[in-house]
């Protein structure tokens, strides 16, 4: 929890250090706490990436092309959260999914949109089984 909400507030030193600090005591993160890391992650790379858009359409501002790597990297981060977690919600997976198709990193989408795919298939064979 104090991970997500470090994260949140932009505060990614904090952050890292309690991530660190559980690493070095072989503290396993629960799902819901990996959930709550990974959905932060998502956001605040959404949100750097339509900021970087904005900056793009604006009329004569330079594309900082730390920002764009600094967004990625996040997105990218919170599908490596999503992949640690072993049934993450579908709300997790689609936001994710945005996050990284809004960075660029389509493989990465492409994968977890074909998980909710086969989720969804898998949700409506059950149904129509019983």
């Amino acid at each position: 929890e104090a991970i997500a909400v470090s994260l949140i507030a932009r505060d990614f030193g904090s952050a890292r250090r309690i991530l660190i600090q559980m690493q070095d005591k072989r503290v396993k993160s629960s799902d819901s706490a990996l959930e709550a890391i990974a959905r932060s992650y998502a956001l605040i790379a959404m949100k750097s990436a339509k900021f970087v858009a904005d900056q793009c359409t604006a009329p004569a501002k330079q594309l900082s092309l730390g920002q764009n790597d600094t967004s990625r990297s996040r997105a990218n981060s919170a599908y490596a959260v999503v992949s640690e977690i072993d049934n993450p919600s579908t709300y997790l997976l689609s936001l994710t999914a945005k996050s990284c198709a809004a960075n660029g990193l389509f493989g990465h989408s492409q994968e977890l949109l074909r998980r909710i795919h086969n989720r969804m298939l898998e949700e409506v064979a059950s149904r129509l089984s019983t």
